[in-house]
């Protein structure tokens, strides 16, 4: 019998997939915008929340590594945060294609967020960690 962490890791890594790569097909076809949206917002929420996630299920060995792990949770979510509100601002203040700019301001930013920072965030508190898991 597998164990239950073998089977809920096999069925997240299949839910990954689909959110991946499912609603994009329901945009190209239906013109479904909305459900490309829902997907992106779930995906943003789950990898903001991963390092948090991680940094609450180890130990650290010393304080100096529990506060930089901390520091590195929390930056990344108020830059996503930050990027999010800002995002709305323009949407409610700026009409038209003025408003290309700072959205595409916004966008660049997030996808430093998500490509960058929240991995290496990831890696940094493993290797702080007591052990890697």
């Amino acid at each position: 019998m597998k164990s239950r962490l073998v089977v809920l890791g096999r069925v997240a890594a299949s839910l990954a997939v689909l959110l991946l790569v499912g609603p994009q097909h329901a945009w190209a076809l239906y013109r479904q915008p909305t459900a490309v949206t829902v997907v992106d917002w779930i995906l943003a929420v789950i990898l903001v929340f991963l390092p948090a996630y991680i940094f609450l299920k180890v130990k650290f060995a010393s304080l100096v590594r529990f506060r930089i792990s901390l520091l590195l949770v929390l930056l990344n979510v108020l830059v996503w945060l930050g990027a999010q509100a800002y995002g709305l601002y323009i949407e409610k203040t700026v009409e038209g294609f003025a408003a290309l700019g700072p959205l595409h301001r916004v966008d660049s930013i997030l996808v430093l967020l998500w490509q960058r920072s929240i991995p290496l965030s990831v890696l940094v508190i493993c290797f702080l960690s007591r052990r890697a898991r």
